[in-house]
């Protein structure tokens, strides 16, 4: 259903790229062919808040949940129980203005529609039935160990503080982050 919706809707799929990015919809925006080892990547964005955002964390947490280690709901579907890729993960990026969320699988040619078809049904279970404490916890714990090994490092730190300068944002502590972290809960 899914590759014949597409194939209406945006012939440039079927189209042999030679490498080149083709655009096929607003949200699954990049599909990437290499012919000679016959894999595709495929990129699903998402408009999202921006840099310093009070929301960041969240968006943070639910990348962590998606596809943070063999745990991750996307790498569970996508690559354990199907066997579509390696590679599957998500991030969240942030400027000034806005933000992007998104999602990045490599695949085998012929499993382009499977994979993005299996990614969509992790969203809309997840959307469905939310995420579990478990989850949660493990995502938290993960980020705050991330940020805690990152500030440890004087550049990152300093890296960080002048980015809040240059952008003209309050300067929060360490601790002001972690605490915002620690806020998260399931009904977020």
């Amino acid at each position: 259903r899914l590759k014949k919706e597409i194939a209406e809707e945006y012939p440039l799929i079927f189209q042999k790229t030679k490498g080149k990015i083709t655009k096929i919809s607003d949200r699954i925006s990049w599909i990437s062919t290499n012919e000679i080892q016959q894999q595709t990547i495929i990129q699903i964005n998402f408009p999202c808040y921006k840099n310093f955002h009070k929301y960041n964390q969240y968006v943070s947490v639910l990348s962590n949940i998606l596809s943070n280690g063999i745990s991750g709901r996307l790498v569970e579907e996508v690559r354990i129980k199907h066997g579509l890729t390696y590679s599957i993960e998500s991030d969240y990026i942030t400027f000034n203005d806005f933000g992007i969320f998104s999602i990045s699988v490599g695949v085998q040619n012929d499993k382009i529609y499977k994979a993005i078809q299996l990614i969509l049904d992790v969203l809309k279970e997840l959307k469905i039935n939310g995420i579990n404490g478990i989850e949660l916890n493990r995502a938290k714990n993960q980020q705050m160990t991330e940020m805690m090994i990152t500030f440890q490092k004087q550049l990152s730190y300093f890296s960080y503080y002048m980015k809040t300068l240059y952008y003209n944002y309050e300067i929060g502590q360490l601790e002001d982050i972690i605490e915002e972290l620690n806020n998260v809960t399931i009904h977020d």
